[in-house]
């Protein structure tokens, strides 16, 4: 057996060279060992000015260096990361994890540092590895694989002056096309434009399809140069997420193969470029990288680095489904209920890779529940909570108090979580995986609700007196109390207490049929789980005083606006009484009480609702009975017949009386001369030459509550035709007499105009209203001199004859 392992070693140890890395090709130290590194500017020659060579110490070598400077410089160029953090303009992390591998280190090379000077001051870095390819044979794959992520400021320029990334593989025998990449933005020619002072410049915009086309994603966030290019935006920075690369150097075995790294600015220079790049330590076959084991019934993503102007083939296993990605280098699957192996094949022309990954499946995630519920008093507690029927592990343990808001609380890998100290109640969940390749589900939870401290408060009053017979205020009651009442106690001495049995549990505790003498009393509160507390206790001493007895008559009633409501009181027991509202009360028994029983009434009638408390004392009891009169005021009608009118004989007159109740309304009107009806809300009424004068009275009752109030009309009769009067001089003082001048319609329906002017033929007062307000002898707020103005008037009368007239008014001052 011993010979057997030492001859399979010798053969295995071969095998294990071939494939072993050059050192520190991944920046495993965390700097540029044995990497080669320079900067410049386009505009030298050649552009790369200062050399850091391999093997030499930092800083005129590599050798421990994690960073470089731009040329001529402060700014790093290069820079080894050993952390993770995001990049600020693609937001993606500097040191990737792509499809489950997970790189550790990666190099950013490039810098936002421009110069704005033109003639090919862009700037340019790159780093550089020599690697030794073991000796073997070609058939045994030797790959390199590296990620690269972009950051590459638009400037507007021909694609090939545009910023850029490269990634140029030389051998012995001159450059290796099918190994080496350029990566830039695409553009267009979009037209010239005037620039820097009468500069004819060339436009070239991003062809943001094929941009896109390519992974490449405009970043929100604005460039830190201002080129002050007039045909520029601020957002103009482009970003490429991580994508893998990979080529097979077994066709070099035993040669030496130069990898070049390098980032350029824009030709000009006020542009930049900067890239990351991170590499695998693994040098063997290629590797299919994704979930294993997978998830059944659960899509998963599989990849291998891509390969330069490769085609791909896939083959997965039985049950299973190729949903997209089926001719690249990344496929997305959904697994069926079996595992296998997954074979994917790689070709460019220069090489034929082939890779192959066992899968297993798990069964997809079952989050389970968490239990038991529980309850817990504020403050110091604990509940033990367990996750059961889950299949997987505990990604995490999550806490909500209002089931929106989640915390989380970690825990993982753990069926139990031990909720301490809780103030308020509180829901938990557990986040379940069942392996990575499996979603992860929330379990359902279990509420541990918590109860506030139970508290006693105050017992209310804490000290009083009842009399004999008393029923009223002879309830104790609770202040600042928190919790169910449990049930009521009592004591002779305030020390020993006794619990009512059965027990009461109302908020209140009625005295009524306390002996004489001297009790306490007080209450027993609990909120849920908690203690329970009990309230400060009350002292109350029952005298053999009687307590005084009455009854009134009616407690509630309603009355007319002005009207008087009769308030009648019995005492039964009782020496004294007392108002405690006179407004608008006449008691002419002026609160005596010469025997008992007694009886009395009392007479209000207040404008609006109001109470009328009555106290009633007993001699010898210091509590007194009180009661309460209530009496609502219905509101007063208001009605209105119109204004007083004049009409000619024999013209009908539409009478109409309107109130501030719109409905519930009987009406009367008198006297019945010349109206079509006395019971209706507007009668017509037609008067004959024997009449010179009439005042109607109407009479508006409210049907619910039978008050009424009633309002009157005069109607002056003429014995002419309809006409319009119009007065011959007004004196406008303010006196309120003869103060308007306005026309006197009679048997007129419809007055079509009254104008006054003056003697400059001007108007200074128009209106067409049958009734109008008339002049006030002012024009445009100015009160206008005396004098003679002119006026003229028409009119329609109720036969439909039109009536034209006009004269002259004197305004007298």
């Amino acid at each position: 057996m011993k010979w057997s392992f030492l001859t399979g070693f010798v053969l295995l140890l071969p095998a294990l060279v071939q494939a072993q890395c050059p050192p520190n090709i991944n920046f495993s130290n965390g700097d540029l060992t044995n990497w080669k590194a320079a900067t410049g500017k386009f505009s030298y020659s050649p552009p790369f000015q200062q050399i850091y060579p391999a093997g030499i110490a930092a800083p005129a070598g590599t050798s421990g260096a994690s960073t470089i400077n731009e040329f001529n410089s402060s700014v790093n160029g290069v820079v080894v990361n050993t952390n993770k953090q995001n990049d600020p303009f693609g937001f993606f992390e500097t040191i990737p994890v792509i499809n489950g591998y997970n790189y550790q280190y990666s190099i950013t090379l490039g810098s936002t540092l421009v110069s704005n000077s033109g003639g090919g001051d862009g700037l340019v870095r790159y780093v550089e590895y020599n690697i030794d390819v073991p000796p073997g044979l070609p058939t045994n794959p030797y790959i390199f694989t590296y990620a690269y992520a972009m950051v590459l400021e638009n400037g507007s320029h021909t694609t090939t002056s545009q910023p850029v990334f490269h990634a140029t593989v030389t051998s012995p025998n001159g450059k290796i096309d099918c190994a080496s990449a350029t990566y830039n933005l695409p553009t267009t020619f979009t037209g010239i434009v005037n620039n820097n002072g009468g500069k004819l410049d060339s436009i070239y915009e991003v062809d943001q399809t094929i941009a896109k086309q390519q992974g490449f994603t405009l970043s929100p966030v604005p460039s830190p140069n201002n080129n002050n290019r007039p045909n520029e935006s601020q957002i103009r920075v482009w970003t490429k997420g991580w994508t893998e690369v990979m080529f097979n150097l077994a066709q070099y075995r035993g040669q030496r193969v130069t990898i070049n790294f390098e980032a350029d600015n824009c030709l000009p220079g006020g542009h930049f470029a900067y890239a990351y790049i991170a590499i695998r330590n693994d040098c063997g076959g290629p590797k299919i990288t994704g979930p294993s084991p997978g998830c059944v019934n659960t899509s998963a993503t599989y990849s291998l680095p891509s390969l330069a102007n490769g085609t791909y083939t896939w083959i997965v296993p039985p049950g299973w489904q190729i949903t997209s990605g089926t001719n690249t280098n990344i496929i997305t699957v959904k697994p069926g209920n079996n595992g296998g192996i997954i074979t994917a094949s790689a070709n460019n022309g220069c090489t034929k890779l082939d890779a192959q990954l066992s899968v297993s499946l798990l069964p997809p995630t079952v989050a389970g529940s968490v239990s038991p519920d529980a309850m817990v008093c504020t403050g110091n507690n604990s509940s033990k909570l367990t996750l059961q029927n889950n299949v997987g592990t505990v990604v995490k343990w999550i806490a909500s108090s209002d089931g929106f808001n989640w915390q989380d609380l970690g825990n993982a890998n753990n069926n139990t979580y031990t909720a301490v100290n809780l103030t308020s109640t509180t829901q938990y969940k557990a986040l379940v995986q069942n392996g990575s390749a499996c979603k992860v589900d929330t379990s359902n939870g279990a509420v541990v609700k918590v109860f506030e401290k139970s508290v006693g408060g105050n017992t209310i009053p804490s000290a009083t007196f009842i009399c004999v017979g008393q029923n009223q205020n002879a309830d104790l009651s609770l202040s600042g109390s928190s919790g169910d009442i449990i049930n009521w106690q009592w004591s002779d001495n305030g020390s020993l207490w006794n619990s009512f049995n059965p027990a009461i549990t109302t908020p209140t505790y009625n005295l009524t049929n306390q002996a004489l003498g001297i009790k306490y009393y007080r209450a027993v509160v609990k909120v849920g789980v908690c203690p329970a507390d009990t309230s400060a206790p009350a002292k109350v001493e029952k005298l053999s005083d009687v307590f005084p007895k009455a009854f009134i008559r009616p407690a509630d009633t309603t009355i007319c606006y002005g009207a008087t409501a009769s308030l009648t009181t019995t005492i039964q027991a009782g020496t004294s009484y007392q108002w405690g509202n006179t407004n608008a009360l006449s008691d002419p028994n002026n609160n005596k009480v010469p025997t008992q029983p007694y009886t009395f009434t009392a007479f209000a009638n207040p404008l609006l609702s109001s109470s009328y408390p009555i106290s009633i004392k007993n001699n010898g009891c210091p509590n007194a009975l009180t009661d309460t009169f209530n009496v609502a005021v219905r509101p007063p009608i208001q009605p209105f017949a119109g204004r007083d009118t004049f009409i000619v004989a024999g013209q009908p007159l539409q009478l109409n009386v309107t109130a501030n109740i719109n409905s519930g309304l009987s009406y009367l009107w008198s006297p019945s001369t010349g109206l079509s009806g006395i019971t209706i809300q507007n009668p017509v009424a037609i008067l004959n030459t024997t009449i010179d004068q009439i005042t109607y009275k109407v009479r508006v009752t409210d049907d619910v509550s039978g008050c009424n109030e009633t309002t009157s009309i005069k109607v002056t009769v003429f014995k002419t035709g309809p006409d319009i009067f119009v007065p011959s001089a007004f004196t406008p003082n303010n006196d309120n007499i003869n103060d308007i001048f306005r026309p006197i319609t009679v048997g007129i329906t419809q007055l079509n105009y009254f104008r006054v002017y003056n003697r400059y033929g001007q108007l200074v007062y128009e209106s067409g209203a049958s009734e109008s307000p008339g002049w006030d002898g002012t024009f445009k707020g100015r009160e206008q001199p005396a004098g003679v103005y002119v006026w003229t008037t028409s009119g329609v009368s109720y036969t439909g004859l039109t009536i034209t007239k006009k004269g002259t008014v004197a305004l007298i001052r």
